[in-house]
């Protein structure tokens, strides 16, 4: 409250009680109070203005809420209005309907930003009243302006409603904006005195109010101010939604722009990394373009989208798009799909992640794995034969709102045809090293890679892979065992044919060595002991022994048509005596008739060696001419290698020697008789287990 307005209310005071003394029942004060200290009876509170609403030039309405009046103390109200807000009030008008709740001012002071206050005016004893101010509140004035030049902007102030009475919550000043010749419309509200709006029309007379809404009965309106202004701002960038490979090209899709200008949109395209023009589109709500002539399947494709208005003004570009391009990789020979594909970018608010479709033989496609945002690739080895799989990917953000698919792919898985058999022949030892040689056959009408040959020495498990052995295109094939002990361990082979891709297709019989074991179970007698070749298709007809003895080099057949019996078999050998007692053996195992692929193959044994060991006599007289002419040791099966046979007399000279076991002393020296008497001798050769077998004695000579 200002101070004129103070000393008023005080005067008033005083002459309030000099009348009242003096019995004057029909003082009515026009003054401005707050101050209830000194009123006497029942005082009514000034009114609650709610609104002040500027309704056109020089006509401004003010809206406030009635008192309670329990005691009928109500005389008026007293409207006044003041350009200045601490100074110079006027009388508007008296309303003597304490219901009343509004008042007009219509007067050339009724101008935007003038101030208002109502007073009630209470009758608190007969012929004494007493007028309550109430708040100040000032009009809203508005003024609309271009900041500058060129600027496609509007500048809008006002002043604050409450002038001496702040609200408990700050209020929202709502703004309206009318392109004549239109209506208006709500843009925007503020707790501010301000706002800037942006021009969305190339050029048009606009208007504009400020409006207050109070919860009650009325509305608090500023004037319409406003005039000519032009559109220098672009339209919003527009918000790329995604990039999709459909049937018919690759599909780009953007958000509607906000700019009620908007006028249309130009796709640009990235071609050899320089941003060019692919279209135009007209109207606000064209938001779907197909590029008809780029593969999405085969090449990344990169999209921006800008708009623009009446004025063709363009809005800034946004952030880039491309298209998922998927690549496949399809291996026959591993059984699988790989998946692979470039990062969708700038999807927003963000990449949730990649969503793997597969459809089987032309049906639905169904998500088979969800991979996680960078994660691009995928691997399917889940194939069945001779069945079609097409794939897309597609991705999706976090609200679940935006997706982009690539194009689809489709494979025919077929499994490679494999050969029709393999077959071992025979598994034979080689005489001279001793090797296994292991021989057979494949079946060349469908294409063979390779061939893995497994051996194990038990017949039904532990196999491992010996070699394999690279399909030369013939259908025999062979592979020499050289780690095999063929001395003293049976072998068990079995072959697998790899189809084209290098899959184990087809697996073989399996054939085994022959182990031959052999020792001298009495004297002149060797046993030998084998086992028995399996795998063939024509049973073994026989089993072949062979033998040797040194010096001899060829082996001979001893035995045949000797069918598997224990594989055992007793050799006399006392008609070999006077060799050296060593003898050498193998078995030879022969194919009988019924092999459904033609063969008659064999298989050999390794070969032993049984010595018999040697045995000697030597007389103790002999009678050159007579019946026992010649002196000499009665040897079996002793080897002529360092064979020493030495006669000596009795002074210790030497007499006769010889290197030949069946040569001996028939009782001369240097063609003379010896004299009858008692010569020594000196035996000496080496034994089968090779130390050296001596023996020396005396012998008589007898004539």
């Amino acid at each position: 409250m200002s101070k004129n307005r103070k000393i008023v209310l005080l005067i008033v005071l005083v002459l309030m009680v000099i009348f009242r003394a003096e019995g004057n029942e029909h003082f009515f004060p026009h003054s401005r109070s707050n101050n209830s200290a000194f009123l006497l009876g029942d005082t009514l509170d000034a009114p609650d203005i709610r609104c002040l609403s500027v309704k056109d030039s020089n006509r401004i309405q003010v809206f406030w809420l009635p008192v309670n009046d329990p005691n009928a103390s109500f005389h008026c109200y007293v409207l006044y209005q003041s350009l200045n807000a601490s100074s110079n009030y006027s009388v508007v008008d008296t309303i003597w309907n304490r219901l009343a709740t509004s008042e007009e001012h219509h007067s050339p002071q009724a101008q935007p930003g003038s101030f208002y206050y109502v007073s009630t005016v209470s009758e608190v004893s007969p012929q004494t009243f007493v007028e309550m101010p109430g708040d100040t509140f000032q009009s809203l004035e508005l003024t609309a302006v271009s900041p500058g030049p060129n600027t496609g902007l509007a500048s809008l102030g006002w002043n604050e409603f409450f002038y001496n009475k702040q609200p408990t919550n700050v209020p929202y000043y709502k703004i309206y904006k009318k392109i004549s010749p239109g209506n208006w419309t709500f843009i925007d509200s503020t707790h501010g005195l301000n706002y800037v709006d942006t021009i969305s029309v190339c050029q048009a007379d606009i208007s504009y109010q400020i409006r207050l809404q109070d919860s009650s009965i009325c509305v608090t309106q500023s004037n319409i101010d406003g005039g000519t202004f032009e559109d220098k701002t672009p339209p919003n960038t527009p918000q790329t939604d995604s990039v999709s490979v459909l049937g018919n090209g690759i599909h780009i899709h953007w958000n509607e722009n906000s700019v009620e200008d908007t006028w249309g949109y130009i796709i640009f395209k990235k071609v050899n990394n320089l941003w060019t023009p692919l279209d135009t589109l007209f109207g606000k709500k064209n938001t779907h373009y197909i590029d008809s002539l780029s593969n999405g399947c085969s090449s990344i494709n990169v999209y921006n989208i800008l708009a623009f208005d009446s004025c063709w003004n363009t809005s800034p570009s946004g952030k880039d798009h491309q298209n998922i391009r998927l690549s496949v990789n399809y291996s026959v020979c591993q059984i699988k799909v790989e998946l692979n594909w470039n990062d969708y970018i700038n999807l927003r608010p963000s990449l949730d992640g990649y969503q793997i479709f597969k459809s089987i033989n032309g049906g639905s496609y169904q998500i088979i794995k969800i991979n996680s945002p960078g994660n691009t690739a995928f691997t399917d080895t889940s194939l069945t034969d001779s069945t079609e799989y097409c794939y897309f990917i597609r991705a999706k953000n976090t609200a679940g709102t935006r997706t982009s698919s690539s194009c689809k792919i489709c494979i025919f898985h077929k499994t490679p045809p494999a050969p029709g058999h393999i077959y071992l022949s025979t598994a034979t030892v080689i005489a001279g090293n001793e090797n296994i040689l292991v021989r057979g056959i494949v079946d060349t009408a469908n294409y063979v890679k390779t061939i893995r040959l497994y051996r194990s020495t038990q017949p039904s498990s532990g196999y491992k892979l010996l070699t394999m052995i690279p399909f030369g295109g013939t259908r025999q094939f062979s592979y020499e065992d050289k780690t095999a002990k063929s001395d003293s361990l049976i072998y068990y082979y079995q072959a697998v044919a790899t189809d084209s891709c290098g899959n184990e297709s087809v697996s073989s019989n399996v054939v085994n060595n022959i182990l031959l074991s052999g020792d001298n179970i009495q004297y002149m007698k060797n046993r030998l002991q084998w086992n028995e070749f399996i795998g063939w298709q024509g049973l073994p007809a026989k089993y072949d022994i062979h033998r040797r003895i040194v010096p001899e080099n060829q082996y001979k057949e001893i035995s045949t048509d000797n069918f598997f019996n224990s594989g055992i078999y007793t050799d006399d050998v006392s008609g070999s005596h006077a060799s050296s007692g060593d003898f050498y053996y193998y078995v030879t195992a022969k194919e009988n008739d019924g092999n459904i692929y033609g063969l008659k193959d064999s298989s050999a044994s390794n070969r032993v060696l049984i010595r018999q060991e040697s045995r000697i006599y030597v007389p103790n007289a002999f009678t050159p001419g007579g019946l026992n002419p010649v002196f000499r040791p009665y040897n079996v099966y002793v080897d002529t290698k360092d064979y020493r046979f030495i006669i000596y007399d009795r002074w210790g000279r030497r007499l006769f020697t010889s290197k030949n076991p069946d040569q001996g002393w028939d009782g001369d020296v240097n063609g003379k008789r010896a004299p009858t008497g008692t010569y020594l001798y000196q035996l000496r050769f080496k034994k089968k287990n090779g130390n050296i077998f001596e023996k020396k004695g005396t012998v008589t000579l007898l004539r």
